[in-house]
């Protein structure tokens, strides 16, 4: 198994994300759309899961499959 590329974007710091979340909800923020509290979470998440699949592509290891 490959070792993922260290990218450039700072690491993840849940417990920063909990406290804007709890924050953000009794705001009354949504959950989701442009100014959601899970919105940036989500898209960290579908970025990984994209990149993931792309480097499995062009590495030739989804073929392998």
């Amino acid at each position: 198994m490959k070792k993922r590329k260290v990218e450039k974007e700072k690491a993840f710091d849940y417990a920063k994300f909990e406290q804007e979340a709890i924050q953000g909800l009794t705001e009354g923020k949504g959950l989701i759309g442009e100014h959601g509290v899970l919105t940036g979470m989500i898209g960290r998440l579908l970025s990984a899961a994209f990149e993931g699949r792309w480097t499995r592509i062009w590495t030739g290891e989804e073929a392998e499959q």
